[in-house]
């Protein structure tokens, strides 16, 4: 058995219906994995496939910092040479920059 958190039997999860769902709710202790697997999932996909995601924050202050905050968890241990920047667009979103290429946006429920 892994020691750590892994989605993948959740994305592999049907619904009743038979259907793929097109939300999923993850929730368990703080610190089990849950940030780590997706971050690193989402930037899997998107240096395999080309697949750009969108990160969505609470608050607009937290834009502000999402680059940091969202690779910050994966960096160090999947991509130690890689870096994520990220520019405002009017303060109303950040695009996510992956070693110079455009991977993904951030944005504010709020």
């Amino acid at each position: 058995m892994n020691n750590f958190y892994s989605g993948e039997k959740l994305l592999n999860t049907l619904d009743i219906n038979g259907k793929r769902p097109e939300i999923y709710i993850v929730e368990s202790n703080r610190s089990a994995g849950k940030t780590t697997y997706f971050a690193k999932k989402l930037i899997d996909n998107f240096l395999k496939n080309n697949e750009k995601f969108i990160i969505i924050y609470r608050w607009a202050y937290e834009i502000k910092n999402c680059a940091d905050s969202f690779f910050g968890s994966v960096n160090s241990l999947f991509y130690p040479a890689s870096q994520m920047t990220q520019r405002t667009v009017e303060g109303k979103y950040a695009e996510m920059i992956l070693d110079d290429k455009l991977c993904g946006y951030g944005i504010a429920l709020n």
